[in-house]
């Protein structure tokens, strides 16, 4: 443990990791001489017009040759790595508990009254009493465009457009001049 900055600081024992790794840079030449091996199998094949039996039996000698050559041009090294953590530790203050003494300055309610009045001008909106426009309600509304007629209600009636709307209130206007009621409002009242 020693002293950095104020505060000290410990190491703890510090922690290998071992890993292996192969030899990257000699890949290109491990596939070079892999070719140059399966071309010595095929002339040797060729030119001594060996059988299938002998033949493999040259490429698994061939294969074990190939294959000590890659461990020595390939071989694993290892990688140590060592991690070590410090730890600092951070001495507190002290803090120290001082006891002072404060005025507290007195509050009064100082009421002054004044004498002379203010003089403002208020604005009272003068409302006169609006009559109420008359009106009219209809009971049955109806299209000259379709021939139907509707009731007040009806959520068709709200999709005739104003220039085509022919109104009443009794249904017997509508039957006269051949208007067909309609099936969502009018059948179903008489229906229930």
């Amino acid at each position: 443990m020693y002293l950095v900055d104020g505060n000290y600081v410990s190491r703890s024992e510090p922690m290998v990791l071992q890993r292996k790794r192969w030899k990257e840079g000699n890949v290109l030449w491990a596939l070079l001489i892999g070719l140059i091996v399966v071309l010595i199998e095929l002339v040797l094949i060729v030119s001594f017009n060996l059988d299938r039996v002998e033949g493999s039996l040259l490429g698994v000698i061939l294969i074990l040759l190939y294959s000590s050559i890659l461990f020595f041009l390939l071989e694993p090294h290892i990688l140590r790595e060592i991690r070590q953590t410090q730890i600092r530790t951070i001495e507190k203050p002290v803090i120290k508990e001082v006891i002072r003494t404060v005025e507290k300055p007195v509050f009064r309610d100082v009421i002054r009254t004044v004498e002379t009045p203010v003089e403002r001008k208020i604005y009272v909106p003068v409302t006169s009493p609006r009559k109420k426009l008359d009106i009219p309600k209809y009971e049955y509304f109806g299209s000259d465009d379709t021939k139907t007629y509707h009731h007040r209600n009806c959520r068709f009636r709200k999709l005739i457009k104003k220039k085509n709307q022919v109104h009443s209130n009794s249904e017997s206007f509508f039957k006269k001049r051949k208007y067909s009621p309609c099936k969502v409002c009018i059948l179903k009242e008489r229906k229930g």
